[in-house]
């Protein structure tokens, strides 16, 4: 079994400032993933049978999407920031390893992008 200090378990966390930037980026993402579920089954099990009950189903399935969109566009934000942030400053990490981290910023603010594109149609819709 592994044991870990407290005051190494602290020593790392501190140091290492961008590992709570990724840990809160993962959990947003986890959230927009969760919203992404709750959308499909929104979409799919309800039934606007009245014309006043489709505007606001039409209304919340906007609401669902703006919402899901803002987790994923924070998560990806903040994920970028970490990993550029993580391949610029911390020195105990390989060459290689900095320049995956660097790349998987960018992949992450093209996505950015691409959820952003969605909501910006989302919008006009």
């Amino acid at each position: 079994m592994i044991s870990i200090s407290k005051e190494a378990f602290r020593k790392f966390w501190s140091e290492k400032d961008y590992l709570k930037i990724f840990v809160l980026s993962i959990l947003l993402l986890i959230v927009g993933i969760i919203l992404i579920f709750a959308t499909n089954l929104y979409i799919t099990y309800a039934d606007p049978s009245t014309p006043g009950e489709y505007e606001d189903y039409i209304r919340n399935i906007n609401s669902l999407a703006t919402f899901t969109a803002l987790f994923f566009q924070l998560g990806m934000i903040l994920f970028a920031m970490s990993t550029f942030l993580g391949g610029l400053r911390d020195d105990t990490l390989s060459p290689e390893v900095r320049k995956g981290m660097i790349f998987a910023s960018s992949v992450a603010m093209l996505g950015f992008v691409v959820v952003m594109s969605f909501v910006v149609m989302v919008s006009f819709y």
